[in-house]
């Protein structure tokens, strides 16, 4: 599942291209769902929220997702929280609001959470894609996914903030991907 605020795809010829706006918001509830066996290299995952769209570098975005009650299992990743489609140049900017209860991981054969305030790529070491600026996660995480076991990017000096339960998390990284781990 791949969540964003805005995304501008082509359309067909004789369709008029919906103009995006300067910001947009979504509010999404992922409830009550089975998601298994996304292993796609290098990061296959479940759940994918980020704050920045595709083909939609310059809407400021803002992304609040309720995840909860999911049985997420057997995949590289079981939850991704990222800018998602920053571009270098561009707005860079995007907030994401999320609520964990009630889920189940198992079996995620890197991580079961993953927090980027760049694209999940580049928080892994693996592209170089543009962090955001001035930008606030905000996580109430259940015990469901517990912080302590997550890993993130959020370098010091872009003016970004991530508050994870309602503690600030210091600036900085914590990641241990092995592109040469196999998922069972």
């Amino acid at each position: 599942m791949l969540v964003v605020p805005a995304t501008q795809l082509p359309v067909p010829n004789g369709v008029s291209q919906y103009e995006l706006p300067a910001e947009a918001t979504v509010d999404v509830e992922i409830v009550s769902n089975e998601i298994r066996h996304h292993q796609r290299t290098p990061v296959g995952t479940a759940i994918r929220v980020a704050t920045v769209g595709i083909n939609a570098p310059n809407v400021v975005g803002t992304t609040v997702a309720s995840v909860r009650d999911n049985w997420v299992h057997d995949n590289r990743f079981g939850f991704i929280i990222e800018a998602g489609f920053p571009v270098a140049g561009s707005a860079l900017r995007g907030d994401a609001i999320i609520t964990t209860r009630g889920n189940r991981f198992s079996a995620s054969c890197q991580r079961d959470l993953l927090v980027s305030l760049s694209r999940h790529t580049t928080g892994l070491g693996l592209a170089n894609a543009p962090y955001l600026r001035n930008s606030r996660y905000l996580l109430d995480l259940g015990v469901d996914v517990p912080w302590g076991a997550a890993w993130f990017a959020n370098p010091d000096g872009l003016g970004n903030s991530l508050v994870v339960n309602g503690a600030t998390i210091p600036n900085g990284r914590l990641t241990a991907y092995d592109a040469s781990r196999t998922c069972p």
